[in-house]
C-alpha cells in the first residue's frame, strides 16, 4: 500500500506514451516545490489525509512512523 499519494491534474508523457516520472521522484514530498495535493497514510488513523508541514514535522521528529 503506498504511503504517499500525489494527485495530478495530468501527467506528462513521452512521444511513446511513457509516463515522465523522474521529475516527480526528484520533487518527492518537498512542499516548497510540489504544488499538487499530497496525501499520506496516517498510521494513527489508518486513513489517507492531506500531507502538511505539520505531518512532515511529525515524521521528522519520530512522533509518527510509516
Amino acid at each position: 500500500m503506498p504511503m504517499f499519494v500525489r494527485k495530478l491534474k495530468e501527467i506528462e508523457i513521452t512521444s511513446t506514451f511513457k509516463h515522465q516520472k523522474v521529475e516527480l521522484r526528484k520533487e518527492g514530498i518537498n512542499q516548497d516545490v510540489v504544488k499538487d495535493p499530497i496525501f499520506w497514510l496516517n498510521p494513527d488513523t489508518n486513513a489517507y489525509e492531506p500531507f502538511t508541514k505539520k505531518s512532515l514535522e511529525l515524521l521528522s521528529s519520530g512522533k509518527a512512523k510509516l
